[in-house]
């Protein structure tokens, strides 16, 4: 375990977030020992779990969210309290602005996990991005409330599981280059 330094008893539940308890049991599953690309972050609830078991999370988000976790606004909201829930973590290096400013930064991975914009181009954009990073991707707002993540994860994804609003998959062969 990756535990915050300065207390034993840190929890990523204590985190505010929407990340379900169910949810994170599925992510820790899916990401234990696994280099993991985390796309939106907001204050650090998901990126804790994920630290929890990952060998490391590379976690990017522009942390200008307002309360909803998707309306940004000018200048930085949470990042102050991310670095706070998650900077006694040894496992998590965080990026701070758009994936598309960082992506030629970042390694190839084990796993992306996707929860950033939630648009229909936000979400196929990300996927884009990301096609050549991670061949697992994980979605976080597969759901009704979000349908066009559900619209983009449908036509892209060849969907390996769903638990809760996470579903997880490769990118369907046939729709490779599409996602350009």
């Amino acid at each position: 375990m990756n535990l915050k330094k300065d207390s034993p008893f840190w929890s990523w539940r204590e985190i505010e977030g929407w990340l379900t308890e169910e949810e994170g049991k599925k992510l820790q599953e899916l990401c234990l020992n696994k280099n993991i690309i985390e796309v939106g972050s907001y204050k650090g609830r998901s990126t804790a779990c994920i630290a929890d078991v990952a060998k490391l999370v590379y976690s990017v988000d522009t942390h200008k969210a307002l309360g909803d976790g998707q309306h940004q606004v000018d200048n930085l909201t949470t990042w102050r309290e991310f670095r706070h829930n998650t900077g006694g973590y040894f496992n998590i290096i965080p990026f701070c602005g758009q994936l598309s400013q960082w992506v030629d930064t970042l390694p190839k991975v084990d796993i992306a996990f996707i929860d950033g914009d939630h648009t229909l181009s936000g979400v196929k954009g990300d996927i884009k991005l990301l096609q050549n990073k991670a061949k697992l991707l994980i979605f976080h707002d597969y759901c009704h409330g979000f349908p066009a993540v559900m619209i983009v994860v449908d036509i892209f994804i060849d969907i390996q599981g769903v638990c809760g609003s996470l579903a997880w998959g490769t990118i369907k062969e046939s729709k490779l280059s599409s996602v350009t």
